[in-house]
């Protein structure tokens, strides 16, 4: 079976180059797909430029995209942004919705050659969001949600980030839970808060496994369950999400869910600390203070107050967006 699979696929390639030889220009892409990502022929980043190459130049959007994709991180050619833009441009000109939040992000991160053009940037994300690209519906709903180049419009926000979420786009997943959270655009509920975070959670994103902890730890929108929050912020901790880290620094600290354990209480202190996290920098200095987890070191403990003093602690909104 296995045998007849692979010798059908080998067909396949072989019917695809003698097409794409022939000039067609869909076939040239798909060609360029397979050399790009190594299916049923070795991977061969210069193959695959080479025919991204051809069916750009005969005006395949695709081809255009994958072309701007490759310039823009550096895959087999060098990193070269304004080559990257260039063939965005292209393919967002054709119609190709991905291209188009693409030229989007590009014109609002001022990464076109010029100034940033936030008007632009609005223009591309809507036409590509009318044609549902999720990451132009985020975008949008992120221009709406901080005033970018429109009115501040939280009921707007909240359009475009369910669109996006409902396409599976974990961070629009993770700002409707906020929205949701926080009554922003619409009326405070944590049990749907709850299932959004859930859906950009079980993804693997960071934020909202910690934000989900948080719901679990304080019983809103969920039962009450310290095991289930640890368990949801040391899934972001393990990622390197520094406020995840000093929540499980707590957790440890006083056996919320867990053992206590002062020792792997620092432990994550530490992880969060060394990212710059002022209050995680001042539990370490009082755990040297009070030989907790550690033996008492007073010149330890004064220079991780040293370090937590010069941390700018004025309160951010990170909740919107």
């Amino acid at each position: 079976m296995i045998s007849a699979v692979k010798s059908t696929r080998t067909v396949n390639i072989s019917n695809l180059l003698q097409r794409a030889k022939n000039g067609d220009a869909e076939a040239q892409t798909a060609l360029g797909d397979d050399y790009l990502h190594g299916w049923a022929v070795h991977l061969d980043l210069a193959k695959a430029r080479e025919w991204f190459g051809k069916a750009a130049a005969a005006g395949n959007a695709r081809a255009q995209y994958k072309l701007g994709h490759m310039y823009a991180r550096g895959t087999g050619v060098t990193q070269d942004r304004k080559a990257a833009f260039d063939w965005f441009l292209k393919a967002a000109e054709h119609g190709y919705a991905s291209a188009q939040a693409a030229v989007g992000w590009y014109y609002q991160r001022g990464l076109t050659g010029g100034a940033a053009d936030i008007g632009k940037a609005l223009q591309w994300y809507r036409q590509a969001a009318l044609q549902g690209s999720a990451v132009a519906r985020y975008n949008m709903g992120f221009m709406y949600a901080t005033g970018t180049g429109v009115a501040k419009d939280e009921i707007e926000a909240v359009k475009w980030y369910r669109a996006a979420a409902g396409q599976g786009y974990p961070q629009a997943q993770l700002n409707l839970g906020l929205a949701y959270a926080n009554g922003l655009g619409l009326k405070s509920d944590y049990a749907e808060a709850a299932r959004w975070y859930l859906a950009a959670a079980s993804q693997g994103y960071a934020k909202a496994q910690y934000n989900l902890g948080l719901l679990y730890a304080a019983g809103q929108g969920v039962p009450q369950d310290d095991r289930v929050a640890a368990q949801w912020q040391r899934r972001a901790a393990e990622q390197g999400y520094r406020k995840a880290q000093y929540n499980l620094g707590l957790i440890y600290t006083y056996g919320l869910g867990v053992q206590e354990d002062k020792a792997e209480a620092l432990r994550w202190f530490l992880e969060a600390a060394e990212q710059g996290y002022a209050k995680a920098q001042y539990h370490i200095a009082l755990a040297y203070a009070k030989g907790q987890g550690v033996a008492p070191d007073r010149l330890k403990s004064a220079y991780w107050l040293r370090q937590a003093a010069r941390q700018d602690t004025k309160k951010r909104n990170t909740v919107w967006p």
